[in-house]
């Protein structure tokens, strides 16, 4: 099990070495972790070197791969991940056609509660974000990618199996349908496959955390940019069609 901390945040040492005494200080949840690297590069993972780190940065770890990226680059680049490693797994399982599209179809105010729990407001989207409905039109992706004929047999579907188990994906609605339907222990194997799934819920889940670091705010200044990342909660679905020749 992963036990490497989901948010790093970077301060001097005199708000590192203090802050757990500060008021609200219990409402920073575990995984996440507030440190000067110039007194504690023991605590830094190795992927993540003291010389890129500036004060009043914030990290936030990949959940599929051992990065640790900037809060300001870390939407893009954790859904190109989630989306590579599952074109890695279709392969594996034997796809020779994949193509996806991926929309935002819904943004939400991340606002902080009285106990400073980040939490999505009831109501209407609308009246929340006004710009909703136009943003989620203009943020659209998609690609496709093709692959010579193979076949799949034990061998490959046991190292999709381990590669989604690895990733934490092993129970994505995509790879959990593909696995089954793909089985070489069985006699007939879908040939043709199109499913849509949310591929934004690891993403919230870490913003989440580092959106707890308003319980610091006295202490901690967050600047326009952190807000701006983490004050809305954006909802992707991607849309996967695959072939198996």
């Amino acid at each position: 099990m992963n036990t490497q901390p989901n948010v790093i945040r970077i301060e001097p040492q005199k708000i590192a070495g203090s802050w757990k005494w500060e008021k609200n200080s219990e409402m920073i949840p575990s995984s996440l972790m507030i440190i000067d690297p110039e007194f504690d590069k023991h605590l830094l993972p190795a992927s993540l070197s003291p010389a890129l780190c500036q004060y009043g940065q914030t990290y936030l770890k990949c959940p599929f791969d051992d990065r640790y990226i900037l809060l300001q680059e870390y939407e893009d680049a954790v859904l190109q991940a989630k989306i590579r490693e599952i074109v890695n797994i279709l392969t594996d399982l034997g796809a020779t056609y994949i193509k996806w599209e991926t929309q935002l179809i819904g943004l939400k105010q991340r606002d902080i509660d009285e106990e400073f729990n980040a939490f999505i407001p009831q109501g209407d989207l609308q009246t929340k974000v006004k710009s909703s409905e136009s943003e989620a039109k203009s943020n659209k992706f998609s690609s496709e990618w093709t692959n010579e004929v193979i076949g799949v047999d034990k061998e490959g579907f046991e190292t999709a199996f381990m590669r989604a188990k690895q990733c934490g994906l092993e129970n994505d609605m995509v790879i959990s349908t593909l696995l089954n339907a793909r089985n070489p222990q069985k006699k007939a194997r879908n040939k043709t496959f199109k499913q849509s799934t949310c591929i934004s819920s690891e993403l919230n889940h870490v913003l989440d955390v580092a959106c707890s670091l308003n319980a610091l705010k006295g202490l901690v200044h967050l600047d326009n940019s952190f807000h701006k990342t983490t004050s809305i909660k954006r909802e992707f679905h991607t849309t996967f069609e695959v072939n198996f020749d």
